[in-house]
């Protein structure tokens, strides 16, 4: 341990002395996010992500006991902090974007290398966590899609830091003595915030930074503690056992750490889950560095190597897993996942020996910093402008730009079902006023009335039904994302939406109501018990033609990123593709449809329409790559609901009564 003190230059600096103990709890936290990642499947790694928590905590108190004693000793300078922040965060973090521009250049599609180059202007300018957050809608690509996901916690912090420094001089200014109370203040009020956000805006209570700061507070506390009151902690130690209070401690923190990793899940967290990882920090780094496991375990020289690398590691180890997801529509296998860590040991150690460091310490400071600055500033500025941009499609061949038009349009162009105030979540009640208004516009009272009732699947369908029955009947939709007409169990908005458009069937009894969803999804299966009410309630309600659409094929992947793949490794865009979600496409078909066998209404197998031995048909023609069937993994393009629907359309019966007009 001590020859990895002499060659660790930030040790000199510490305010508070190195603690070899807490840089391995920094490696015992990279190790857990790592996992975490790279090994999805393992049960009792399924908290791995605490290991951010662990950070928020040791980052609070290394940082601040450094502003503290610098407020005591009145040596605290605003560029000299900065000035450090920016030599000890800037040179990998811009590496680790640079690697990912100049691998996304070779590998990634046009919407995948626009989405980086967003999340690197992000990243450059320390806001990922607030452009994450605003991605967070229904269509958003899946966050294991998104190879700087993980910089958002490093917004948090940076954000943090832009402020804390400012606030504690400010009370210093005032009351030498109001620091403490500072920190506890403003961590009691995130907390609220935490709590309170976490039932209503759990996104914002993951991803913004006031829901968030009590936990670097915590460290901020600890830290004050820890430089005021020595004394008294040292008298209040041996009335209570002595070395024997710091190796329960040591032990109490191991445990609740363990716990935290074990048994946390990311749908409970952060809210009161939080607590956890963060008295478990404490609790270890005020046990000391003497107590029984930080000393025997915590400082073995290996984890203290593996700590002093963390920060470098953190960054990179989340590219390297998510790029191969993106780039091979695949899952990485637990072998490379192997690889990856030590690929990603050698890439920290390099960047922290060859390109931190070097500009990190040493001389010429300021121009170091200021350089750095500029650079970061300059790579922002890149990434925004592949953004707005459109990712450089022109880096591929004819065919494949084709299909990436298809990925970089808005989802209302590709669909017009989406273009609608009758697509809505409903929120309030003007919303659904607005939907109806918009109805109304449109309706012909000499005309029969079909209703599409839904979710996002639903929505998609409308085009189709607009192409092949608009011109004889009112096409009426009632829409909403995530919500299918069974959806009562679901959120209480969901709940409200189905009541609202229920009622609203009772009151104009249209002709034929048209129910679609994604039938196969895990959110749906406790709601498919309401299935034969609704049915009867749209009897009640004098509805004549009850139709149930089963679900569209269900891809593994982004069908359009699928063809890519195909045309890129085989060199062909086949018509009929197999990558098929089995449970989501044929079970929910089969489930669905003896539902409506026991309702005895009329149900219409997407499935049998578009499937065969050979896959499930994505184009109507070979080479056709303007008019492909999907936008996303289960979502139909204008061009797929228009085809589907015109294969449905003698079994949907619309036209088998003396009165309607023959096409």
């Amino acid at each position: 341990s001590r020859k990895v003190m002499a060659d660790n230059p930030a040790a000199k600096r510490s305010s508070i002395g190195w603690r070899p103990d807490i840089d391995g709890l920094r490696a015992l936290a990279v190790f857990a996010v790592f996992a975490f990642h790279a090994f999805p499947k393992l049960k009792f790694l399924k908290g791995g992500f605490v290991g951010v928590d662990v950070f928020f905590v040791i980052s609070g108190f290394l940082i601040s006991s450094i502003i503290y004693t610098q407020l005591a000793k009145g040596t605290f300078s605003f560029w000299d902090f900065y000035s450090r922040r920016i030599r000890r965060i800037y040179p990998v973090l811009l590496t680790v974007l640079a690697g990912c521009l100049g691998v996304g250049w070779f590998y990634l599609l046009a919407d995948d290398y626009m989405q980086l180059g967003k999340h690197i202007a992000g990243g450059a300018g320390f806001i990922s966590n607030i452009v994450l957050f605003f991605e967070k809608g229904y269509f958003d690509n899946e966050s294991a899609t998104k190879p700087l996901l993980h910089l958002w916690s490093l917004g948090i912090e940076e954000q943090f830091y832009i402020f804390w420094p400012l606030i504690l001089w400010l009370a210093w200014k005032i009351r030498k003595d109001a620091l403490f109370w500072v920190a506890l203040v403003i961590a009691v009020i995130s907390m609220v915030m935490n709590l309170y956000c976490f039932k209503t805006r759990p996104e914002m209570d993951f991803f913004l930074p006031h829901t968030r700061i009590w936990e670097l507070l915590a460290g901020a506390l600890l830290a004050w503690g820890t430089l005021n009151w020595k004394e008294k902690a040292g008298i209040i130690k041996a009335r209570l056992g002595g070395e024997k209070l710091g190796h329960a401690l040591s032990l109490s923190g191991f445990a609740l750490l363990a716990v935290s990793i074990v048994f946390m899940r990311e749908k409970g967290f952060p809210g009161w889950q939080a607590i956890l990882p963060v008295v478990a920090t404490v609790l270890i780094v005020i046990a000391g560095k003497d107590a029984i496991l930080n000393r025997w375990v915590l400082s073995n020289r290996v984890l203290v190597w593996f700590g002093l690398i963390s920060y470098p590691m953190y960054l990179w180890h989340w590219p390297l897993i998510s790029m191969k997801r993106v780039i091979s529509l695949r899952t990485p296998s637990a072998i490379y996942c192997v690889a990856a860590f030590v690929v990603c040991t050698v890439l920290a150690w390099l960047t922290t020996r060859f390109i931190e460091n070097p500009l990190r310490f040493g001389g010429h400071g300021k121009a170091k910093a200021a350089g750095l600055f500029l650079a970061m500033a300059a790579m922002g500025i890149v990434g925004y402008i592949l953004f707005a941009i459109g990712g450089v499609p022109q880096r591929f061949p004819k065919g494949i730009q084709t299909i990436q038009k298809l990925l970089t349009q808005k989802f209302q162009d590709k669909n017009a079902g989406f273009k609608t105030p009758c697509y809505s979540e409903f929120r309030k009640d003007a919303d659904y006023k607005k939907c109806q208004r918009a109805s109304e516009e449109t309706f012909q009272p000499q005309k029969k009335t079909i209703l599409i009732w839904g979710d996002s699947q639903a929505a998609a369908f409308v085009p189709g039904f607009r192409k092949h029955f608009g011109a004889d009947f009112n096409i009426v939709q009632r829409t909403s994302g995530g919500c299918p007409a069974v959806g009562r169990d679901a959120t209480p908005i969901c709940s409200k939406t189905v009541s609202r458009i229920s009622d609203e069937i009772k009151a104009s009894s249209p002709w034929a109501v048209v129910l679609s969803a994604r039938w196969g999804l895990k959110e749906y299966r406790d709601s498919i018990g309401h299935f034969k009410g609704v049915i009867e309630q749209l009897r009640e309600s004098g509805v004549q033609r009850i139709v149930v659409l089963g679900p569209v094929p269900d891809w593994e992947r982004s069908l359009p990123k699928e063809l890519i793949f195909f045309s890129r490794e085989k060199g062909i865009v086949p018509v009929r593709v197999n990558t098929l979600d089995e449970e989501k496409t044929y079970t929910a078909d089969r489930r669905i449809a003896q539902l409506c066998q026991e309702s005895g209404v009329t149900y219409i197998s997407s499935v049998s329409r578009l499937c065969n031995a050979e896959g499930c048909q994505v184009m109507e023609k070979e080479g056709d790559l303007q008019k492909i069937f999907y936008f996303d993994d289960n979502h139909l393009t204008n061009a797929g609901a228009e085809y589907l629907v015109g294969q449905m359309k003698d079994e949907l019966g619309f036209y088998a009564g003396k009165w309607e007009k023959q096409p």
